[in-house]
């Protein structure tokens, strides 16, 4: 019986980053109020890593609920859909779980599936959306 691929991270309890993304201007340290679009924009990143996006610009926010979303899609198969009850997830960022909350966690959710990267790593690109 084959084994169906899952997302590659550890069984941890933390979420998991790649150190490409960590190491980016990818989820700037900035306030969310008055984003920038980019189109196609070449963030800073370091040594023998390119990363171009296409999107509203992510802060820091936004890497916790990318995080979290991976830390839960971890067991599932790739592919698959991914079920989560928001309450927890907010919980689990360690965020209060408030109408305005709920509606902040649908905002990030939305940016995070409109965005496109792309990451060149010693000439071999890889692009998907978040």
């Amino acid at each position: 019986m084959s084994r169906v691929p899952s997302f590659p991270c550890g069984p941890s309890r933390r979420a998991a980053c790649p150190n490409d993304i960590l190491r980016s201007a990818l989820f700037a340290a900035i306030q969310g109020k008055g984003r920038e679009y980019f189109k196609h924009k070449l963030l800073a990143s370091y040594d023998g890593v390119q990363i171009r996006y296409t999107g509203e610009q992510l802060d820091q926010s936004d890497l916790d609920v990318w995080e979290q979303a991976i830390h839960l899609a971890r067991l599932e198969p790739l592919g698959a859909a991914c079920y989560f009850n928001a309450h927890a997830f907010l919980r689990a960022i360690k965020r209060s779980a408030g109408k305005s909350d709920y509606l902040w966690l649908q905002s990030v959710i939305t940016r995070l599936q409109a965005c496109v990267v792309e990451i060149t790593r010693h000439r071999k690109s890889m692009g998907a959306a978040l």
